[in-house]
C-alpha cells in the first residue's frame, strides 16, 4: 500500500539516533516529478510515502509514524479535508504542511488546525533540513493541550480553496477552472482568479488562453450560458430565474449573450423545450 523511501547513502551531519522516528509523507501533489525533499527527509530517518486519499488513515494506523508531511502543490477542498480528518483523529502527531500555493487565508487556517509547521515552496534543502531537525527534537515533547484538540471547533476551510481540482495533469490555470465551476453564479474577477493561480492579471490571461483555447471572460460566459441551457431544459423555471441562477444580474445582457451563443432568444428556447411556456423576461431583439 505504501512505498518505502530508501535511506540514501550519505553522511549525516547529525549523530545517528538510536531509535530514529519513522515518518509518513502524504504526497498530494499533481506533479510528482521532484522528490528532492523526500530524499532530504530520508537522510534523517526512515519513512514511507502514500498518495492515495483513501490510504492515508490506514497507513497511519499500520505504520504508527512519529510525524507526518502533507505535500501539496495546490491544496484543494478534498485533500485539505483529509489533512483535517487526520489531525482530529491523531491530534498528538505533528504535521508539516508543504504548499506551492500560499495566501494569508491558508496560513491562518493551518495555524488554527494546529499544523506544527507551514512551509511555502520552493524551500531550500538546508532550510527544509532545519525544519525537520526541529520537528524531530519535538517528538515526545508535545504540549499536552494537543491531546485535547478534538474538543476544539473545526476551523472552516478558506473560501478560495472550497473546490476540487479534478485534473490528473493539473494546468497552471486549474485553480481558476475549479473556481469558475463552483462560483459561477457569483461575481468572479480576473484579478481574483489570477491571484489564486499565483500570477499577475496579464500573465494569467495569456496562460489561460494558451491552456484552454479561449479567453478567460469568454470562458466564463460560455460556462454560464451552458448552465442556463441546462436549467431551462431540465427544470420548471422561468427565463429570469435561469438567468439569475447562472450568474447574470443584467437580464437584457443575458438575452444578448444567450442569442449570440445559441442563435435564439432565451424565451424562444424555453418555448421550444417546454411548449406553452411564455417565460417572464422582457427581451430586446
Amino acid at each position: 500500500m505504501t512505498q518505502p523511501i530508501d535511506k540514501p547513502n550519505v553522511r549525516l551531519e547529525e549523530p545517528p539516533m538510536i531509535h530514529p522516528p519513522e515518518w509518513l509523507w502524504i504526497d498530494f501533489r499533481f506533479d510528482k516529478s521532484d522528490s528532492t525533499l523526500q530524499e532530504t527527509l530520508a537522510r534523517f530517518c526512515p519513512g514511507h510515502s502514500v498518495s492515495e486519499l483513501k490510504q492515508v488513515l490506514q497507513a497511519i494506523k499500520e505504520i504508527k509514524p512519529k510525524f507526518l508531511v502533507f505535500d501539496f502543490d495546490y491544496p484543494d477542498l478534498l485533500r485539505l479535508k483529509i489533512l483535517q480528518q487526520t489531525k482530529y483523529k491523531n491530534p498528538g502527531i505533528p504535521i508539516l504542511m508543504l504548499t506551492d500555493h500560499h495566501s494569508e487565508a491558508v496560513a491562518v487556517w493551518a495555524l488554527r488546525m494546529r499544523v506544527w509547521d507551514y512551509i511555502v515552496k520552493p524551500v531550500s534543502v538546508d532550510e527544509f533540513s532545519n525544519r525537520i531537525s526541529n520537528v524531530i527534537s519535538l517528538i515526545g515533547k508535545q504540549d499536552a493541550q494537543e491531546n485535547r484538540i478534538n474538543f476544539m471547533p473545526v476551523p472552516p476551510i478558506p473560501m478560495e480553496l472550497r473546490f476540487h481540482v479534478s485534473h490528473s495533469n493539473a494546468k497552471k490555470t486549474s485553480p481558476a477552472l475549479a473556481c469558475i465551476e463552483t462560483n459561477y453564479p457569483e461575481k468572479i474577477t480576473l484579478r481574483q482568479v489570477a491571484r489564486l493561480c499565483g500570477m499577475g492579471p496579464s500573465q494569467f490571461s495569456r496562460a489561460f488562453k494558451r491552456e484552454n483555447g479561449t479567453a478567460f471572460r469568454e470562458y466564463i460566459m460560455q460556462f454560464r450560458i451552458n448552465k442556463a441551457l441546462a436549467l431551462l431544459k431540465n427544470l420548471p423555471i422561468s427565463v429570469t430565474e435561469a438567468a439569475l441562477a447562472s450568474g447574470f444580474n443584467d437580464l437584457s445582457r443575458f438575452s444578448r449573450i444567450f442569442r449570440r451563443y445559441i442563435g435564439v432568444l432565451p424565451s424562444s428556447y424555453l418555448k421550444k423545450m417546454r411548449p406553452g411556456s411564455q417565460g417572464n423576461l422582457a427581451e430586446k431583439p
